[in-house]
């Protein structure tokens, strides 16, 4: 049967428009807010737990966001841990002084940090975790729009029995970074992650902190607070009795919050001849 000319030509109409919906929909498709939580996995127990967040702005116009006191608050997670059950972690608190949560970014342009997971959950039993991390509150265009684009992700996170010699390779590597980062904002960075592995092997590392700079001291105290052994012990008792005033004064406070569970004499006496 002869195809009618007509025919052809709508054809061939036809399949133009549909190109051109391709390419227009793939130009659409660029221009959008890219939200990104990458996480190490696997770790060994009681090694940080670190996310890189990131957003990346591919609009024609500026966007902001809010992630809160110390641009943190702003962060839900949801936890499932190796044996099933769901644990709905609360945010962290938006208290002390930190870092303003507001960002604006302009075309092009992107944002990016480092959570430290640790500070909203103990992943403190090995096994298989899976984590949901999503940004509460809305991205928008500087023209008050709200942008469609998921903050919302599903991690995984394999977590191995302790390994003492992958954890001291951390240690080494944060302390690194406390030693040679450019900005008090990444040394401070450094010292929360190892603040954050609640192993004795950590301890001579926070002791190496608490020398280095005073600026870090609460830090390091609440790392030692954490681990809770007697070598532990041993360094906020040092610490109490510091010259430098506000440090022994937080050190106090912390041994003072500690005392009702310290079971070596030895150091409940040290501890009762320091406090009032």
């Amino acid at each position: 049967m002869r195809q009618h000319p007509l025919g052809l030509v709508g054809l061939a109409v036809t399949l133009m428009l549909a190109s051109l919906m391709v390419a227009y929909g793939m130009g659409k498709a660029t221009k959008q807010v890219l939200v990104s939580y990458d996480i190490s996995s696997p770790i060994t127990l009681h090694e940080p737990v670190i996310v890189q967040f990131s957003m990346n702005n591919r609009l024609d116009e500026k966007i902001k966001f809010d992630l809160g006191h110390n641009r943190k608050s702003n962060f839900l997670i949801k936890v499932t841990k190796p044996d099933g059950s769901i644990v709905n972690v609360p945010p962290l608190p938006a208290e002390d002084v930190g870092a303003i949560g507001r960002v604006s970014l302009e075309p092009l342009q992107t944002f990016s940090q480092r959570l430290l997971l640790n500070e909203w959950y103990d992943f403190s039993a090995p096994g298989d975790y899976q984590i949901e991390i999503r940004l509460k509150t809305p991205i928008r265009t500087k023209s008050g729009l709200t942008v469609k684009s998921s903050t919302t992700k599903q991690l995984s996170l394999q977590v191995h029995l302790r390994n003492e010699q992958m954890l001291k390779q951390e240690c080494d590597k944060l302390i690194k970074a406390v030693a040679q980062s450019s900005s008090y904002s990444e040394v401070a960075d450094a010292a929360t992650a190892l603040s954050y592995i609640k192993d004795p092997v950590v301890v001579p590392y926070l002791k190496t902190v608490l020398a280095a700079d005073k600026r870090l001291n609460v830090i390091a105290i609440d790392g030692l607070r954490r681990v809770g052994t007697d070598d532990a012990l041993e360094e906020i008792i040092s610490a109490a009795q510091s010259q430098n005033h506000e440090t022994a004064a937080y050190a106090k406070g912390v041994l003072s919050r500690m005392k009702g569970s310290v079971q070596n004499p030895v150091l409940k006496e040290k501890i009762r001849n320091l406090l009032p």
